[in-house]
C-alpha cells in the first residue's frame, strides 16, 4: 500500500521524480568510477614494485630508451597536413594515430608506431577501409582502459595501461599528469597526441617534432581526411592544458618539442618549418 502511494505521488510530481532518477545515476556513476579507479591504482601499485608482472604491459617496456637521443615526428591528423609533408619525413621515426591510415592509399610513408585508444575510432575506421591490413608494417600501440573503449585489435600489439579517470568526470574541467614510465601508466591527456608523447619521451627521444597538430576544430575541415562529425566543442582547450603539462616536463628532462605544423592554433611549442628543419 505504501509502495503503491509512493508511486502515485511520484507519477503526479514529475520534477520530483525526475531529480530523484538523476540523483540515483549519478550516485551509480561515481560509485563505479571510485572502484574502477581503485582496482586502477591496485594494478598500478603491483607492477610498479614489481609484485606481479602483467603480461600485457610488460612487452613495451622492451623500447624504454631504445630511440635515446633520437628525433621523432608526432603526426597528427590536423587539417593542415599534406601527403607531401609525409613523403618528406620518411626517414625518421614517426607516431601517428587514429585516421591517419585512410591516406596510406596516396603515400608511401608509413608511421614506424600507429597508436589507437578509442574504440569507436576504431569501429568508425574499419567500415572505411582495409583497416587491419593497412597496419601490417606499423608496430601498433594500444590504449587499455574500460572494457568499453578499449580497441578490439585483430592485429598483434603493444599494449599500454591508460588512466582515464578524470576525463570521465570532469570533461569541462582540466586535470591530467605526464607518466614518466608507460609501463606504469599513461595519462590521457583528453587527445592521443597527449598519450604518444609520454611514451616517445619513455623511448629516449630528445626531439619530438609535431606535424598536422593543429588543436583547432573551429574550421569545416577538422581532419586531414575526415570520417566522422563528432566533435567535443571544449576539446581544443582541454588538449592546450594538457600540452602545458607536456611541455614543463619535457623542459625539465631536456626533451625538445618543435611545432612544425603550418598555421597551427597550438603556440605552446617553439614554432619550426618543415622543410628548414629537414636540411
Amino acid at each position: 500500500m505504501f509502495r503503491e502511494k509512493i508511486h502515485v505521488f511520484l507519477h503526479k510530481h514529475k520534477n520530483i521524480r525526475r531529480f530523484i532518477l538523476q540523483v540515483y545515476y549519478v550516485y551509480k556513476y561515481f560509485k563505479y568510477c571510485f572502484w574502477r579507479n581503485t582496482l586502477f591504482k591496485i594494478k598500478m601499485f603491483g607492477r610498479t614494485y614489481g609484485i606481479f608482472e602483467c603480461k600485457n604491459f610488460s612487452k613495451i617496456k622492451k623500447f624504454k630508451n631504445l630511440y635515446d637521443g633520437q628525433t621523432c615526428f608526432i603526426v597528427g591528423t590536423g587539417p593542415s597536413l599534406t601527403v607531401e609533408d609525409l613523403e618528406k619525413i620518411k626517414s625518421y621515426p614517426s607516431f601517428s594515430m587514429n585516421s591517419i591510415v585512410l591516406s596510406f592509399a596516396q603515400t608511401t610513408w608509413r608511421p614506424t608506431f600507429y597508436a589507437i585508444q578509442d574504440n569507436y575510432a576504431t569501429k568508425m575506421l574499419i567500415g572505411k577501409c582495409d583497416y587491419y591490413n593497412l597496419l601490417k608494417n606499423c608496430i601498433v600501440l594500444r590504449g587499455i582502459s574500460t572494457q568499453k573503449q578499449t580497441p578490439n585489435m585483430q592485429v598483434k600489439t603493444i599494449d599500454f595501461p591508460l588512466y582515464v579517470f578524470n576525463h570521465d568526470i570532469e570533461v569541462n574541467q582540466h586535470y591530467t599528469r605526464f607518466s614518466p614510465d608507460v609501463y606504469k601508466l599513461v595519462y590521457d591527456g583528453y587527445t592521443i597526441t597527449y598519450s604518444i608523447m609520454q611514451i616517445a619521451c619513455y623511448m629516449g627521444f630528445k626531439k619530438i617534432v609535431l606535424l598536422g597538430v593543429d588543436c583547432n576544430y573551429a574550421g569545416p575541415k577538422k581532419h586531414f581526411i575526415n570520417y566522422t562529425d563528432a566533435n567535443n566543442g571544449n576539446a581544443a582547450y582541454l588538449m592546450r592544458e594538457s600540452y602545458k603539462i607536456a611541455k614543463e616536463y619535457c623542459d625539465k628532462h631536456d626533451i625538445k618539442i618543435l611545432n612544425a605544423t603550418r598555421n597551427a592554433k597550438l603556440d605552446i611549442f617553439e614554432r619550426s618549418d618543415l622543410d628548414a628543419f629537414l636540411k
